[in-house]
């Protein structure tokens, strides 16, 4: 099944390609699965002769076996190198290419601290306009330069992440916590639901889940991140019948996870496995999936027990069998 699913997609690379080259980019191949690798070192050779130009990247730091470097053959390879400070502060310059004047002293700062990498310069040069250090406000943008020489940057990278997220409200922090539990890809509509959820019974006549100010609210939230730059909404998402949005940055919503307590994400993870039973096609392999793995990190284990052998059996029926065996065995 596996080889005539490959040669199927071999067979709509090369007919597209006869009318116009293909550029195919897969990246964070770190994280892929050994079927996912079978099928890149399949196209990638038996493509050679098609106008298609494979680019595949992946973190070498966090490579734990050999077995993606097996795959990718590659005919030549290009390890990028942090950013020279010449480098940086031609993206410093360019970012504030609306400021009228910009500080030598903002750019030595940035350049010092990042080290080269350029999300560093990236969330420092957000920093510094939630701080007001940098006033976005007018078409022409100011610096505060007492800001700047009082200004102090994070030297690390993780310093950075934490120093960005502390500039979010408490009600930003809260919305992205809920979503942080869904994954870096989220629903908005999912997060909606476990904010009503998270409220408080305030004792009136109207009941927190039909309170619809409170979606309206957590609606404006998310468009704040959104003009911040922290999430983005997806224009193809996998689960058509719904909006999904993700994280820019894999970093904030790990960092934002892996700060909340184990009785909250514990809590959150066991609602958006009910929520994603209620709202999603139960029937789906990789949904049923989805909903055991939010049990299992619940600790509701008797549930994700029954979620994980149902996918199985899913699995299973459509020849699977790797996939099925896996499954079973977390059931």
């Amino acid at each position: 099944l596996d080889r005539r699913s490959f040669e199927a997609l071999a067979d709509v690379l090369r007919a597209d390609a006869k009318s116009d080259p293909l550029v195919v980019f897969l990246e964070d191949l770190q994280y892929a699965s050994n079927r996912s690798l079978d099928l890149i070192d399949y196209l990638t050779r038996h493509l050679k002769d098609c106008p298609i130009l494979f680019i595949l990247a992946w973190n070498p730091l966090e490579v734990v076996s050999d077995r993606v470097l097996y795959a990718l053959e590659a005919d030549a390879e290009i390890e990028l190198q942090p950013l020279s400070d010449a480098e940086v502060e031609e993206f410093v310059r360019d970012t504030l290419h609306k400021a009228d004047s910009i500080p030598s002293g903002l750019v030595e700062k940035i350049t010092e601290s990042a080290h080269g990498n350029p999300l560093s310069v990236e969330e420092m040069l957000r920093i510094m306009i939630s701080q007001g250090v940098v006033d976005t406000r007018r078409s022409v943008w100011s610096i505060d330069g007492e800001k700047v020489a009082a200004l102090e940057l994070p030297s690390t990278m993780e310093g950075t992440v934490q120093a960005r997220l502390g500039t979010l409200t408490d009600e930003e922090r809260e919305v992205l916590e809920i979503a942080s539990c869904v994954g870096t890809v989220f629903w908005p509509k999912a997060v909606r639901s476990l904010n009503h959820l998270r409220q408080e019974f305030a004792g009136d006549d109207k009941l927190y889940w039909q309170d619809d100010e409170l979606d309206r609210r957590c609606d404006e939230v998310l468009e704040s991140l959104e003009r911040k730059d922290m999430i983005r909404r997806s224009k193809d998402g996998s689960t058509s019948a719904l909006e999904e949005m993700y994280f820019k940055h894999r970093l904030e919503r790990r960092k934002l996870y892996d700060t909340m307590s184990g009785q909250q994400k514990q809590r959150y993870h066991r609602l958006l496995g009910q929520w994603i039973e209620r709202n999603l096609d139960d029937e789906d392999e990789k949904i049923v999936e989805t909903v055991a793995i939010h049990y299992d990190k619940a600790r509701c284990l008797d549930h994700a027990a029954r979620c994980y052998v149902k996918a199985g059996h899913a699995a299973r029926s459509r020849y699977g069998n790797e996939k099925a065996i896996e499954l079973y065995v977390k059931g």
